[in-house]
């Protein structure tokens, strides 16, 4: 059962939200009485939207760039905390140089995990998948409950 009256309004006004939650610094009060929740139920009503209806908001999150991030974004949470704090406490550059700065580094480590590490790591997993088929398909498979002997094999 999926509510899809009125789904693509509210999906617009979560994702508002979201966005005014991302922008604006959020006081610790909020978070804790109930800002945490009013986040992740917005977060519910955006995904049902780009899962059950043709909201807006699946064309602007379809975009190349957006999808190649969020394949890539478990090693950019990776990275991004050490690769700050190292750019933090190692340059004198003023507030907006030094993020920039991190930016750019976290997404030469994202690139170098994905194509040096991760891909090759899937493939490699791909392959052993293959072969493990393809053994399932080549290996006799005897009568369950019957011994070799009863069967006059043995």
């Amino acid at each position: 059962w999926t509510p899809r009256r009125g789904l693509a309004v509210a999906a617009t006004v979560a994702a508002a939200f979201l966005v005014f939650c991302m922008i604006w610094p959020l006081s610790r009060e909020f978070l804790v009485y109930g800002g945490f929740t009013a986040i992740a139920a917005a977060t519910a009503i955006v995904m049902l939207a780009l899962l059950e209806s043709g909201w807006f908001g699946k064309l602007l999150l379809g975009f190349v760039v957006l999808r190649w991030i969020g394949r890539v974004s478990y090693a950019a949470y990776l990275w991004h905390l050490p690769i700050m704090i190292a750019v933090r406490d190692n340059t004198a550059l003023s507030g907006s140089r030094r993020l920039a700065l991190a930016l750019a580094l976290t997404a030469v480590a994202t690139c170098a995990s994905w194509f040096l590490v991760e891909r090759p790591a899937l493939r490699w997993k791909d392959q052993i998948e293959q072969r493990r088929r393809a053994a399932a398909r080549e290996v006799p498979r005897e009568p369950v409950g019957q011994p070799a002997a009863a069967r006059g094999d043995g």
